[in-house]
């Protein structure tokens, strides 16, 4: 699926959750709930695939939801006018990130949002709430 259909998707989409850039900050609880996987992570490289989307590559610590394997691939799509994507400062390999995200598409391709919690690890104050979580899935 090209990049302009998946953007165009997601944007149909993130407006169908009715939140897009009028969002107020979720609670952590609030945040896991509406994400399919959380996880911490750092981006170890950024793949271009055939089709000319861009993935950061995660080397993951630590899981809080869904099913995560150590390395995970994710677009790395920047936060634009859909408030869909990362901000653009996150996308950096060595940058370790709390992502809270959900997926979109067919098949389907995760995503965050401005209206999750995802922020750089060391600016963020819900490991506490979050707890310990878990390793990893083994491919």
């Amino acid at each position: 699926m090209a990049l302009l259909s998946r953007f165009l998707l997601a944007l149909s989409a993130s407006l169908c959750i009715a939140r897009a850039c009028d969002c107020s900050a979720p609670t952590v609880n609030e945040a896991k709930k509406d994400a399919q996987i959380v996880f911490r992570g750092t981006i170890t490289a950024f793949r271009d695939s055939n089709n000319r989307e861009r993935f950061a590559v995660f080397h993951v610590s630590r899981v809080w939801k869904g099913k995560v394997p150590q390395t995970f691939e994710m677009l790395a799509f920047e936060e634009s006018v859909a408030c869909l994507g990362f901000w653009p400062q996150f996308l950096s390999v060595g940058n370790d990130l709390l992502v809270y995200a959900f997926p979109l598409g067919s098949p389907p391709a995760y995503f965050t949002s401005f209206c999750t919690r995802t922020s750089l690890a060391k600016d963020s104050k819900d490991f506490e709430k979050l707890g310990r979580g878990r390793a990893p899935a083994s491919k």
